[in-house]
């Protein structure tokens, strides 16, 4: 996977943080940045999401959350498509781009990573 620098801009291994729920896997750099941070480590390639979400911070409803224009530029509400791992949040747009599209629904500020990432096709190992 590491080795290959020519498939789809190059890959990389994301290591997945809750492996019984998820496997590891080899994807594309920029497939890799469109992982949630708390659910893989993708080194360099991994995207963190703002611990500090103002929208998260001053929105508990769906309501409140996207009555919210304004704050950090407008808020989202992202549903949790695995409530027993994590709940739903309100979060601002920019950062409802980051967040896994397997794990959160964040309407259409939800970021699409392709299901056929050439990178995980071709490799099932980390070296």
């Amino acid at each position: 996977c590491r080795a290959d620098l020519k498939t789809d801009g190059g890959c990389t291994w994301c290591a997945s943080l809750q492996p019984h729920y998820t496997p590891s896997q080899c994807m594309s750099k920029a497939n890799a940045k469109m992982l949630p941070p708390g659910i893989f480590d993708c080194g360099s390639h991994t995207k963190q999401v703002s611990a500090d979400d103002p929208c998260k911070t001053a929105h508990k409803s769906q309501v409140e959350c996207r009555a919210d224009l304004k704050t950090d530029g407008g808020c989202t509400w992202c549903a949790s498509l695995q409530p027993h791992y994590t709940p739903s949040q309100c979060m601002s747009k920019a950062n409802a781009k980051m967040l896994p599209p397997g794990i959160f629904d964040c309407g259409s500020h939800t970021k699409q990573v392709s299901a056929d990432d050439p990178c995980k096709t071709a490799h099932k190992s980390q070296v």
